[in-house]
């Protein structure tokens, strides 16, 4: 019993390690364009000449709220470096603590085997990897709302007292303060859907909503006092309109006009390789009455129906902005493979494929682009072709 806990302990180690290793990886590499040299520069005003709101080569930078140009600032100055990896490492470290509010969800809502799988799907999926690893404000984005979902979970199924409350309102608030209205938008609107599925039984006093709309008004206002301080009512109206009004119905020149079905392809290339667990959700046997955890599952499912909704119905969309719905997608894929519901052998061995293919692709891709293969890139070829090889003999 002894050998066989060290060797388990040993091996949630090990793969703690290499998801560290993996959210770290690469991110030293030049800025990339169109948003990493803006941000960056953004950030590094901040630093240089801190204060309430950012600035752009000395102009209020009034689009976006502070938070995550204050976040990045503060580990430029930490630091004592202004590179692209300390700004990067931002969204990296954002990455890694989204994976630990996930795990930490999963286990006590359902076991540490579901929350394992959840997390290793998670931070091997190809949306959550490629976000984590560019100086972007959704990883951030995508912390904040995991933990007020987390936190609005506990308050609802367990009756979880001042701790989760807490956790709520700052979650919440740092959102709204990270991305303006759109991420407590996207926890409201799940929380409304669900509550509206599950309204037999009242349980939506639990969240005190009165309190709560009060602590995001105090927050919003205090955040418009600022905008306005910074450039008065033109900065308020490019904060209120040009940000909100109209990259939500009439992007032209200020985002990125999509159709309404935009995300039906891009959710499925952001769950990749873990296209087996997901395809799974779309049958009615997942959902049917007698199946564990299901109020937990119309949870999650009402986050993400909700959160696909919201993001559907705006003119202006971009694959990053999936990321908040992630942590609940993948805790649905996760109760998806506690209950072996993957499609049995078969299954199993298209999921393997997947898996050792997209592993494949970086030191190929790698190997093609350079035109040569380099250590690491041989590393990453050996290493997947090592686990297909052992998957498949």
């Amino acid at each position: 019993m002894g050998l066989r806990l060290v060797s388990r302990k040993t091996v949630v180690a090990t793969i703690a390690a290499a998801l560290v290793v993996l959210a770290f990886l690469g991110l030293s590499r030049s800025l990339w364009t169109p948003d990493e040299p803006r941000e960056a520069e953004i950030a590094r005003e901040m630093a240089l000449r801190p204060g309430m709101i950012p600035t752009l080569d000395g102009t209020p930078f009034v689009e976006k709220p502070p938070l995550y140009y204050w976040v990045v600032a503060a580990a430029y100055r930490a630091t004592g470096r202004i590179t692209p990896a300390v700004a990067r490492s931002v969204s990296a470290v954002a990455g890694l603590l989204t994976l630990l509010v996930l795990y930490l969800w999963a286990s006590r809502a359902v076991s540490r085997r579901a929350a394992a799988a959840a997390v290793l799907m998670l931070a091997t999926s190809v949306q959550f990897l490629i976000s984590t690893h560019w100086i972007l404000i959704d990883p951030l984005l995508m912390l904040e709302c995991a933990v007020a979902l987390w936190a609005a979970w506990e308050i609802l199924e367990r009756g979880a007292g001042a701790r989760f409350r807490i956790a709520l309102d700052a979650a919440l608030v740092a959102a709204l303060w990270t991305k303006g209205l759109v991420g407590p938008v996207l926890v409201v609107a799940g929380l409304a859907v669900f509550l509206w599925v599950d309204r037999g039984t009242k349980p939506w006093v639990r969240l005190r909503p009165v309190r709560l709309l009060a602590v995001l008004g105090v927050a919003l206002a205090v955040l418009v006092a600022a905008l306005w301080a910074a450039g008065g009512i033109e900065a308020l109206r490019t904060w209120a309109w040009t940000n909100h009004v109209q990259r939500f119905l009439s992007p032209e020149g200020t985002g990125h006009r999509q159709p309404a079905y935009y995300y039906v392809v891009p959710l499925l290339v952001a769950a990749l390789p873990w296209l087996v667990p997901f395809v799974a959700l779309l049958g009615r046997r997942f959902w049917r009455a007698d199946a564990g955890q299901h109020r937990l599952r119309r949870y999650a499912a009402a986050v993400v129906v909700a959160g696909l909704a919201v993001l559907s119905l705006a003119a202006t969309k971009r694959e990053t902005y999936l990321l908040p719905l992630l942590p609940p997608l993948f805790l649905l894929m996760a109760l998806a493979v506690e209950e072996h519901r993957s499609g049995g052998r078969i299954g199993e061995g298209i999921q393997a494929a997947l898996c050792v293919t997209l592993a494949l692709v970086p030191g190929l891709g790698v190997a093609v682009w350079t035109g040569t293969l380099g250590a690491g890139a041989a590393a990453a070829v050996a290493v997947a072709g090592a686990a297909g090889v052992a998957l498949f003999r």
